[in-house]
């Protein structure tokens, strides 16, 4: 290799991986490198790593559609939190508030992954948290018309 380092990993690249007397590459920092260049290239078949999906040191840095590597904790913890949300609005114990949170943020989290190229399983909450939340709106809506129709027909019902 030439003395100028152009990838991170390259000043610790090995022959064999599985040697312990020789040093480990370091994992790159976040959009640090392009895996179309050829020594990321042959950094990701030598070492096994796949094109896009999570490192075995991080499971919550991982590498997009894109070859960026990025932390997806925060989207993953939003994405629960969303579910909850969804999961509490269809029981009834948040009624309209919890849901309409879980659709507006499920969507939100949903276009965010999309823009990032994440891989699906990373808002697979977020996705069943905002369909909770349309369902629960739905039915909200549903009850609140059913009982304005009832409310109107014995109050007509009544005047005859």
């Amino acid at each position: 290799m030439s003395g100028h380092h152009r990838y991170p990993f390259e000043e610790n690249m090995v022959s064999n991986p599985y040697d312990p007397s020789q040093p480990q590459p370091s994992m790159p920092s976040q959009h640090s490198w392009d895996p179309q260049q050829p020594n990321a290239q042959q950094y990701n078949q030598q070492y096994g790593q796949p094109h896009y999906g999570y490192t075995m040191s991080n499971p919550n840095v991982i590498q997009n559609f894109h070859g960026q590597w990025v932390d997806v904790s925060q989207i993953k913890s939003n994405s629960t939190i969303v579910l909850v949300l969804g999961i509490l609005g269809i029981l009834g114990i948040l009624p309209v508030i919890g849901p309409a949170i879980a659709w507006i943020w499920g969507h939100s989290l949903l276009k965010e992954a999309q823009k990032l190229a994440l891989p699906p399983e990373v808002v697979t909450s977020a996705k069943i948290g905002k369909i909770l939340g349309i369902i629960s709106i739905s039915l909200f809506i549903a009850a609140v018309v059913l009982i304005a129709m009832a409310i109107l027909v014995f109050s007509m019902g009544t005047r005859v």
